[in-house]
């Protein structure tokens, strides 16, 4: 299997895990990405993904975010990498926990956030559809999340993020849901990803 791996913010390649992976007899790049500039690291990575054609894009965190900005990249990476990579955003905006359920039992929930909102607990329950373009999030899922709520009274809210968009239906169903139901679709996660790794750089760098 030929993998693209991109190293996270601070790193270099030859790390242990792409090391692990050429040692079990994977075909692994692992080009040099700059920390400085988000778009050339986009650019790199895209260069080689058009250039070799790997068969799975591996990043998490900032790596993540220019995976998803490869073209045609978001709908490669597989479902439970999406948690991953949704999981380390909610730890970057400062969550103090992040919990994966058990793929066998999460009754339609993958991740848990806790944490403080202001002076109150916040109990978020992310479920996490890592859909092609044309497969959209039904009604069916939105019902899902409000059984979800009702029965988890504590939650602050239910999020669905998807890497797709959601139907009409959906979309409606989810009004009475209003403000305990947070549809998130590509174009929002997209957003919301790119605000954070623009957040680290300014940390990072910040200017003059």
């Amino acid at each position: 299997m030929k993998t693209l791996f991109l190293h996270v913010w601070q790193s270099t390649p030859g790390g242990l895990k792409p090391t692990y992976l050429k040692d079990q007899g994977h075909d692994v790049l692992n080009p040099s990405l700059p920390d400085d500039v988000f778009e050339e690291a986009v650019s790199i990575a895209q260069q080689e993904f058009d250039q070799d054609k790997p068969d799975v894009v591996v990043g998490s965190s900032r790596a993540g975010a220019v995976a998803i900005n490869i073209e045609v990249g978001i709908h490669q990476i597989g479902g439970w990498k999406w948690e991953e990579i949704i999981a380390a955003a909610y730890k970057q905006e400062g969550w103090s926990s992040v919990v994966f359920t058990s793929s066998s039992g999460d009754k339609g929930v993958n991740l848990i956030v806790e944490g403080e909102w202001g002076q109150l607990r916040f109990l978020g329950l992310d479920q996490v559809k890592a859909y092609s373009p044309d497969h959209l999030v039904g009604p069916s899922r939105v019902r899902d999340m409000g059984g979800v709520l009702h029965r988890e009274q504590g939650a602050t809210k239910g999020i669905i993020t998807t890497t797709s968009d959601f139907t009409p239906q959906a979309l409606r169903d989810a009004e009475h849901l209003f403000p305990r139901l947070e549809l998130k679709p590509r174009d929002k996660l997209l957003t919301w990803l790119e605000a954070l790794v623009s957040q680290e750089e300014r940390h990072a760098f910040p200017s003059d």
